[in-house]
């Protein structure tokens, strides 16, 4: 009877020590991704993206007018 409580218990701690372990890799996972937006939004990679650049020109075929233009914006 004792060694089927030893076992029992044992086999609780050790389910609460897997737990414990993977609670811990699922912390370090989000704060390695955490890490890596944060050093993307801090480099200038997305910066100049040629699909998000507006010319003039583009400017002055989709507009009548530097009012309207404004309008647009606000």
């Amino acid at each position: 009877m004792a060694r089927a409580l030893s076992n029992m218990l044992f086999k609780g701690f050790r389910s609460i020590e897997s737990t414990r372990i993977a609670a811990s890799k699922r912390r370090e996972e989000m704060e390695r991704l955490e890490k890596e937006r944060q050093a993307e939004v801090r480099s200038y990679k997305n910066l100049m993206v040629a699909d998000k650049m507006t010319f003039n020109k583009d400017i002055a075929s989709t507009h009548k007018s530097l009012q309207e233009l404004e309008e647009d914006f606000m």
